[in-house]
């Protein structure tokens, strides 16, 4: 899943393997890096409208700064989020697990 601020996608963890595996779809579909902002960790990127759009409508949380002393008195500044809501679509959810919403 990714969750933006206004929306919410899915892709089936069957189709990610699906366009992963076909190399033609690197660099069109998905590429793949490791950068500093994720501890170079492998990253596989897949181009958001392989997804299916689970939610439109979303209730912005609310969020403040907070911080974490590290070793040595090193601070640690973040964002924390509390409450919001999203609005599923409960139809598109059931079609892409293969069931049929009653």
């Amino acid at each position: 899943m990714q969750v933006f601020f206004d929306q919410v996608y899915a892709i089936p963890f069957k189709k990610i393997l699906e366009i992963i595996s076909d190399s033609s779809n690197e660099g069109k579909i998905f590429f793949v890096e490791k950068n500093a902002k994720n501890q170079f960790k492998t990253t596989i990127h897949i181009d958001i409208n392989q997804g299916i759009l689970l939610a439109e409508k979303i209730d912005f949380p609310d969020h403040r700064s907070e911080y974490k002393e590290l070793g040595r008195g090193r601070l640690l500044f973040y964002v924390t989020f509390r409450g919001g809501k999203a609005y599923l679509n409960v139809n598109r959810f059931y079609k892409m697990i293969g069931l049929q919403h009653k």
